[in-house]
């Protein structure tokens, strides 16, 4: 909808009260308010030879009318005015409060602006501003505290609404960076562990997971002395370096895993040594005591390192072949059961007994186990003088199934 003004049209109208105005018809020798245009504005007089009302009226096309959007003047008190019956001359006209002209000293007043602008106010900018004023005047513009395309040097603050720029600040591509700074929430923080791991970044603390693809390494040291590699098939750790690759731990294992995930044969190293498993059997104990002892070897028992054990007598004793080669122990008690392990199979072993009879001489008995063979089929008399020491020696080369056994020397006082 535009304000426009026509010279020469001019209508009647019957319209009574102070509603819209009904066109009736144009007046000879002048054109209708169809020449303003639909929907458009223009100033108007309606005027019955006594009232007069002047204002901006909307013209509609359909039903040739003409609203009064705003009463400028008019002889009701400048209102609206209540028309009575009769024609009146309703035409285009100029309201005198819309001239813009001259005054006697040749000067213009406008009350509202010159093409969207406060004449005024930007006059009052612009008497600031020196004759002739430039931007490439580098001594006035910079005394001002402008910058220059180039060579400006600020000490102070400077602050920018909007800027537009088609080179870099600071050796920077703002616009390229300010587009990586939209996906940064505010206030964040590499202390963030929660939208920091989100990304995929790991923080101290971290506790998820963390990835890394076939033929990553991790490096430590200053010069990558150890790494972790897995090359899609094979998972490396290596230390590079001259130093030793220490593992510790209160109980360190090695284990095997099968294909199936099943964990199998394992290396314990721990309080009480080193050990070897075979599934969950143990087939080797490396002992704190310097021993090596080994269970289930299908072909061969091999005891790298004799052991000694002292026992306390009890009514029923065992001795294990793979826990030690050599027993001692003093008869306090009747020895009621005593039997072998720690062989199976073809397996061989030999255990050294040492017998001792107590301080006062105590004619105890031992109840040898029928696997037990003497020779003569006969068992030895037992020395049961005070401390004195019998020492008996058994072997078996078929399992444990028979042990031999024979005196290496008796009444040792």
């Amino acid at each position: 909808m535009a304000l426009v003004l026509k010279d020469r049209i001019k209508e009647t109208t019957a319209t009574t009260g102070t509603g819209t105005y009904t066109l009736a018809g144009v007046v000879d020798g002048f054109e209708s308010f169809s020449e303003v245009g639909d929907t458009n504005t223009t100033y108007y007089c309606c005027t019955d030879g006594l009232d007069f009302e002047i204002g901006i009226g909307t013209y509609t096309a359909s039903g040739t009318t003409l609203a009064r959007t705003t009463i400028l003047q008019s002889t009701n008190a400048d209102a609206a005015v209540n028309w009575s019956a009769g024609d009146k001359d309703i035409f285009v006209t100029l309201p005198a409060e819309k001239l813009v002209f001259g005054d006697a000293s040749g000067n213009v007043a406008v009350a509202g602006t010159v093409d969207g602008r406060d004449i005024a106010t930007d006059g009052t900018k612009l008497d600031g501003i020196e004759e002739f004023a430039d931007v490439t005047d580098t001594t006035n513009v910079t005394a001002a505290g402008a910058a220059m395309l180039t060579g400006a040097v600020f000490t102070g603050d400077v602050t920018v609404p909007n800027l537009l720029t088609s080179g870099n600040i600071d050796g920077r591509d703002i616009s390229a960076d300010g587009a990586k700074l939209d996906g940064i929430e505010d206030f964040a923080d590499v202390t963030d562990v929660t939208n920091v791991a989100a990304t995929g970044a790991m923080t101290p603390g971290y506790s998820g997971t963390f990835t890394i693809a076939d033929n990553g390494t991790i490096f430590f040291g200053n010069g990558n002395d150890l790494f972790i590699t897995h090359n899609g098939t094979n998972s490396l750790i290596r230390d590079q370096n001259v130093g030793d690759l220490q593992i510790s731990g209160a109980n360190v294992v090695l284990q095997y895993r099968a294909s199936n995930g099943t964990l199998t044969s394992r290396l314990e190293c721990g309080q009480f040594g080193l050990q070897v498993f075979d599934g969950s059997t143990q087939v080797c104990d490396f002992n704190n005591s310097g021993v090596v002892y080994e269970a289930n070897m299908q072909q061969q028992q091999m005891n790298v390192k004799e052991r000694h054990l002292t026992v306390t007598a009890a009514s029923a004793m065992q001795f294990n072949g793979y826990q030690a080669s050599s027993y001692s122990f003093t008869r306090t008690t009747n020895i009621t059961s005593m039997f072998f392990a720690g062989v199976a199979g073809a397996q061989a072993s030999s255990i050294t007994m040492y017998i001792s009879a107590n301080s006062s001489g105590t004619a105890y008995t031992i109840a040898w186990p029928s696997s037990v063979r003497w020779p003569g089929g006969t068992a030895p008399t037992l020395t049961n003088t005070a401390n004195a020491v019998d020492i008996f020696v058994f072997t078996t080369y078929n399992g444990g199934t028979n042990w031999y056994g024979f005196i290496a020397g008796q009444d040792m006082s």
